[in-house]
């Protein structure tokens, strides 16, 4: 006698899927193969995601360095044990789990299981500091219009910041997916430097990855019209997919592999991108011109 697993897609395009769970096999759950499970429609679940594990004793869940954690129970997780009737929740997709001892009734159908809703903005909170006085200085020293892209995805109160504020502000998506998915995409916003907006922004959101900055001469929707074009990205088997370049640790690699053409294209009208280096105390200045990037050392 053996046990035995599935696991139900309970939410999105795939919802009522079930994939049984072999024993001694991981089960990987992602965006892209080689997930034995792939979930296509949400923009928020990493590559590989997490995977499950099933053997005579039991059955476990490993998170696989995913971006946005995975939750079991509506409590974020490295590697737990799962039970039958385990509630998953990654990116914004929930699943669940059905065990039975082999020979028994088949799991029954669990797409009724009440899930737990997890509030992504204080599950595991990261860790803030104020923010430093050289970088607020260094950003008032800035002579063209400064914009930012935040990612609500990050920061859940993004779009409420923004309300808040009064800044020029604008969803990166648009359409009825777009309306859809803005609560968890990018923003584009005005911003100017020495407001209490961007003071707030570098002391909460600094170090958080909440986006990027860039500086630019022409108006929100020029801007935003060119960084849409970005949106989506064309991998070689002719999918496409979501790109996060305002993620600066995604930013900061992009566009240090680019070619000439590529950071042309990329650049458009924009003078400066503007993130953070992971670096406590640099922050990174790219400039369109091929390879014209540095690090700004603060109060050193």
């Amino acid at each position: 006698m053996g046990l035995a697993a599935s696991l139900e897609i309970m939410t999105g395009d795939r919802a009522g899927a079930r994939h049984a769970v072999s024993a001694g096999a991981a089960l990987r759950v992602g965006r892209v193969a080689p997930a034995e499970v792939l979930i296509l429609d949400d923009p928020l679940l990493s590559a590989l995601h997490f995977a499950i594990e099933c053997t005579t004793n039991g059955c476990r869940i490993k998170d696989l360095g995913s971006r946005f954690g995975t939750f079991r129970r509506g409590e974020r997780i490295e590697e737990a044990d799962l039970r039958d009737g385990d509630v998953i929740l990654a990116g914004r997709t929930r699943f669940a789990l059905a065990l039975a001892v082999d020979g028994s009734t088949p799991p029954p159908s669990i797409s009724s299981v009440s899930a737990p809703v997890v509030n992504l903005s204080v599950a595991a909170p990261l860790p803030r500091a104020p923010a430093r006085p050289e970088l607020r200085e260094w950003f008032r020293t800035l002579t063209k219009p400064l914009f930012a892209v935040l990612d609500s995805a990050r920061e859940p109160t993004i779009p409420d910041k923004l309300d808040a504020a009064g800044e020029e502000h604008q969803s990166l998506f648009e359409g009825d997916r777009g309306k859809q998915l803005a609560p968890y995409g990018p923003w584009l916003a005005r911003v100017h430097p020495g407001t209490p907006f961007l003071d707030e922004l570098l002391a909460d959101g600094w170090g958080q990855s909440w986006g990027v900055y860039l500086t630019c001469d022409s108006a929100l929707s020029e801007v935003r019209k060119h960084l849409r074009r970005f949106l989506l990205v064309k991998l070689p088997d002719g999918r496409q997919v979501y790109f996060r370049y305002y993620d600066p640790r995604v930013l900061r690699t992009y566009l240090q592999t680019c070619t000439p053409k590529e950071l042309t294209d990329f650049f458009g009208p924009v003078g400066q991108y503007i993130a953070e280096s992971g670096d406590e105390g640099k922050l990174l200045v790219f400039a369109s011109s091929y390879r014209d990037w540095h690090k700004v050392v603060l109060g050193r």
